[in-house]
């Protein structure tokens, strides 16, 4: 039961703000498309493996192709937040990086999606492990979604991270984060004028959506 608490909270973070297209020929468009539509619809954390499982097989297929590689290590992402178990946290966490490390090797790859994954991983490592990953994984965490805003000023994703994550540290240090609601409130803003292209990341509006309700309410 806690695991599938787990898993529906961190769904939530993903949202249905995924952008597919179609193609008549059964191309990498169209297994592409049937494979976000299945990750949009997972239920459960084998949803989520079958749904990984899925995108391994399409990058093994098109192996040109970085999409499906990014899918691969965000899926281990959200597996290690909605699993209990320290050791397969860890596991998924250790082959997301793999991940972010092929990602680099395509020259076509979005950079600024590539340092929100890497950003993404170290703050999943903190929420493992905020006593000891807080201290050292901090000042790297802050950098990568620095860089990929830096790279990207349009991207919602590592906005609305970096914001969580400063309000995250600071509830756990006893203080608050006045910045905040204002980042949320840009994040909400970038979500709303960005023309994502197909495929690409366009996870966590409704998450954003959903903590502007806390701010409202405050």
């Amino acid at each position: 039961m806690k695991k599938m608490k787990s898993l529906l909270l961190i769904l939530t973070l993903i949202g249905s703000g995924f952008v597919y297209a179609h193609s008549p020929l059964p191309e990498f468009p169209d297994v592409m498309g049937m494979a976000i539509k299945s990750l949009q619809e997972v239920k459960s954390p084998q949803d989520m493996i079958n749904a990984r499982n899925t995108m391994e097989r399409i990058s093994m297929k098109f192996p040109d192709q970085w999409l499906p590689v990014y899918y691969i290590g965000f899926t281990d992402i959200t597996l290690s937040f909605a699993n209990e178990s320290k050791e397969k946290k860890l596991a998924y966490l250790s082959e997301a990086k793999e991940m972010t490390k092929k990602l680099e090797a395509y020259p076509d790859a979005d950079k600024s999606e590539v340092s929100t994954l890497i950003g993404f991983i170290l703050n999943a490592q903190v929420a493992a492990d905020p006593e000891n990953n807080g201290p050292t994984l901090f000042g790297e965490l802050i950098g990568a979604y620095k860089t990929a805003i830096a790279l990207d000023s349009t991207n919602p994703r590592p906005v609305y991270l970096l914001a969580r994550f400063n309000r995250d540290m600071a509830r756990f240090m006893g203080q608050t984060s006045p910045g905040f609601c204002p980042e949320l409130l840009k994040a909400k803003a970038l979500y709303d004028s960005r023309q994502d292209k197909p495929f690409y990341p366009s996870w966590g509006k409704e998450e954003v959506s959903r903590l502007l309700m806390e701010c409202t309410n405050q």
